[in-house]
């Protein structure tokens, strides 16, 4: 007989009563346990086991919301402490790198002083200070009414490299006059130099140009040795003590300020070659008369004469003559 539908639910209530009580007898404190054997109690015919609801309650879904939210705070804070980090050692570098920086210059700043003044005391005690006076007589001598200078100049250049430091350090004396000479350049440009910029324009009349004559004791590689002889006498690009003889025969060249090295390389004979005093002296004699101011300046003036430009007429203006100093 089949039961009528009031004692059909009132058994359904005893049963559910029953497995609600057998459930906290055998898992007395465990409610996931629990919540788990009721399900499966109630499970219906042919649902997979391992099934869960959906919705089992509204504190799973917060729960889980908590959990996530959680995760990917941590996980941006790790990122942001991450990026701090890295930006903190980019920075550590960055000063660790100027301070070596500003140090190696320091450093070059102070061997290039004690490089120069070594080169100067071995200058002192050579006889070029006395020649270099003596010409400056003999110029004066035969040309009186010019003005010869004469300047002890010191370049102090020392380069610092993690494997290498190259000194290029030269000290001498500079005998220089001015002279007017015809000059004539075709084209115009812009032009940046040391220090200005200028537009320039072609150029033809009389400027007012440096002779300049520099001996010395600098450092210097077999590029700038004299003869093939003394070329073969030292490794290739290697820096070696030598007497010099410099000049800008045919005026500066465009930009070059340095007193030293004006307009074109030096002219060496490495101090340690055997009689290098005598051929530098052999040198120098030719470099001097080449450029005595009793022969340029003639020369000069018959040059000007065969332009047809009066010496102190107004040339047309432009950036040679800027540059030059006319």
């Amino acid at each position: 007989m089949r039961p009528s539908g009031k004692e059909g639910k009132s058994q359904q209530s005893a049963e559910i009563r029953k497995i609600f009580t057998d459930t906290a007898t055998r898992f007395p404190r465990d409610f996931a346990k629990q919540a788990q054997h009721i399900v499966a109690a109630h499970r219906p015919a042919g649902l997979p086991e391992k099934f869960q609801p959906l919705n089992m309650s509204l504190s799973d879904w917060d729960r889980i919301q908590r959990e996530r939210q959680r995760q990917r705070q941590e996980a941006e804070a790790r990122e942001r402490a991450q990026q701090q980090q890295a930006e903190q050692q980019r920075l550590a570098r960055e000063r660790e790198a100027q301070t070596s920086d500003e140090q190696r210059k320091r450093n070059e700043v102070t061997e290039g002083q004690k490089s120069v003044q070594k080169l100067e005391n071995e200058m002192r005690s050579t006889p070029l200070p006395q020649i270099a006076e003596s010409i400056k007589q003999q110029w004066q001598a035969q040309s009186p009414n010019v003005s010869v200078t004469l300047t002890w100049v010191r370049e102090p250049e020392v380069d610092i490299w993690s494997d290498e430091i190259r000194d290029d350090s030269r000290v001498g004396i500079k005998l220089s006059y001015s002279h007017e000479e015809f000059v004539s350049y075709e084209g115009s440009g812009h032009y940046e130099g040391e220090g200005y910029v200028t537009d320039y324009e072609g150029f033809t009349g009389v400027s007012t140009l440096p002779k300049v004559l520099v001996i010395g004791i600098g450092m210097l590689t077999n590029y700038d040795f004299l003869s093939t002889e003394m070329v073969s006498s030292a490794k290739y690009n290697e820096r070696v003590r030598c007497y010099f003889v410099k000049t800008n025969k045919g005026g500066n060249a465009p930009g070059v300020t340095s007193q030293v090295r004006p307009a074109s390389n030096p002219v060496g004979i490495p101090v340690n070659y055997p009689n290098s005093l005598q051929k530098f002296y052999e040198l120098l004699d030719d470099r001097v008369n080449d450029l005595a101011p009793s022969k340029v300046i003639p020369e000069a003036n018959l040059r000007i004469q065969a332009s047809g430009i009066k010496a102190h007429e107004e040339p047309k203006k432009g950036f040679w003559r800027r540059l030059f100093g006319a």
